[in-house]
């Protein structure tokens, strides 16, 4: 048995050292601004979850409907192998799968289980402290999808979603300039129109997809990124396949002159744990062209701009709003992803299995110490914070799962 020296309450934690007796998977009711149900991605998929049961054969229940959103029925879940619960009893489940951040209603029925999903916690102070209190009273773990990081250094649960979403702006382009402004992106070149031109920040995957897909449809492109090896590395693989796109350092003097006259703004900064720095001004958006369109990609973690974003939805994607103080029209919806659910889910649950595999198997304490992955995603443990940039954020203190479970990761 794992020695817990300093876990509050560890003798009401199950699955501290033993594997998950249950798998429940919440149907997601995250609203819009409106009041609107606006998610429609699920975590796992019929498909899916038959390859959960069959590999570890833990109980796995499905909150109904869950599936409405991808055309999946309770039916076809019950198909799988599953069984129908309530939401209250989805959420008491040892591990409880879902895609969006907790609900502010949800944390009164949560156990002594784990919850795995989005959480992006810097974002929100209310649901940070909301998630520590439960956390201390009822001794859950919250393990956050998007702060879970390899020995690469790369996010794999994150990783789609940043293509999806990037992917989907690529797609919105075309259609939003024709709509609004009456362009084509790629303008006229046998007419001598030029393009519209775009900068991209960051060269994650949200950024170089966006890149990629903009410069295909024609558009002039600059990708700034501060981080030098990686400005390498993009700059290679765009040279190698012939892509055109200008990789420049994120400076003030870069912004200014990537900014002034762009007609398209696609913001991809990503810092796990925390807030993107604010980067993005009004001054420089007012340098962009009269005929301007922002995309804040890192809206869910706080958005790269410094100042209030105009709310928008992914059931309005041709209803922008402009940016106070600019000119500037924004679609910035903190679920682009969902606009295309079916694949989206497909996606989340591929990235997302493998590592639930190992939990049902191993508990979480044996899942995190075989797998980095799985410990830089554990947020808030006990109502311990144990990821450190997190603690910073808000200014706390941080403790590491390892020491808080007294256990060294294997050599």
């Amino acid at each position: 048995m794992v020695f817990v020296p300093h876990i509050r309450n560890a003798n009401n934690i199950f699955g501290i050292h033993k594997a998950p007796r249950n798998i429940g998977i919440l149907r997601e009711i995250k609203k819009d601004y409106l009041g609107r149900f606006v998610e429609n991605r699920v975590i796992l998929t019929p498909e899916q979850v038959r390859k959960l049961i069959e590999k570890t054969g833990v109980a796995v229940y499905v909150e109904s409907h869950a599936g409405r959103g991808i055309g999946a029925s309770d039916a076809d879940y019950i198909k799988a192998g599953t069984k129908i619960r309530s939401r209250k009893e989805i959420l008491g489940m040892d591990l409880v799968l879902g895609v969006k951040e907790t609900q502010k209603g949800d944390h009164k029925y949560l156990g002594s289980g784990v919850h795995m999903s989005y959480e992006h916690f810097a974002d929100s102070r209310q649901r940070f402290f909301s998630a520590i209190r439960t956390s201390i009273k009822k001794c859950t773990t919250f393990l956050a999808l998007e702060t879970m990081q390899n020995l690469k250094g790369l996010f794999p649960t994150l990783m789609p979603m940043s293509e999806a979403a990037a992917e989907e702006v690529a797609q919105l382009v075309p259609s939003i300039f024709m709509k609004y402004f009456g362009l084509l992106p790629s303008g006229l070149p046998r007419c001598h129109i030029a393009p519209l031109v775009a900068v991209v920040l960051g060269g994650g995957i949200v950024g170089k997809t966006a890149a990629v897909r903009l410069s295909k449809l024609g558009l002039n492109v600059t990708l700034l990124e501060s981080n030098k090896d990686r400005r390498r590395e993009l700059e290679f693989e765009f040279r190698s396949h012939g892509i055109n796109i200008k990789v420049k350092d994120s400076n003030h003097k870069t912004m200014v002159e990537a900014f002034t006259g762009a007609n398209v703004l696609v913001s991809g900064v990503y810092r796990r744990g925390t807030t993107p720095p604010k980067i993005v001004t009004k001054s420089l958006l007012r340098r962009m062209d009269k005929r301007a369109v922002a995309f804040f990609v890192d809206v869910d973690q706080g958005s790269s701009f410094k100042g209030k974003l105009p709310k928008t939805s992914v059931l309005e994607p041709f209803k922008l709003k402009r940016i106070a103080g600019t000119h500037v029209l924004t679609f910035s919806p903190p679920n682009l992803p969902s606009m295309a659910a079916r694949h989206t889910s497909e996606a989340i649950g591929n990235a997302v299995l493998p590592f639930v595999y190992k939990i049902a198997k191993y508990g979480l304490i044996g899942a995190a110490l075989r797998d980095q992955t799985i410990l830089t995603g554990i947020n808030i443990f006990s109502g311990y914070i144990c990821c450190e940039s997190l603690a910073k954020t808000f200014h706390r203190r941080y403790k590491s799962f390892i020491s808080l479970v007294g256990a060294s990761l294997p050599a």
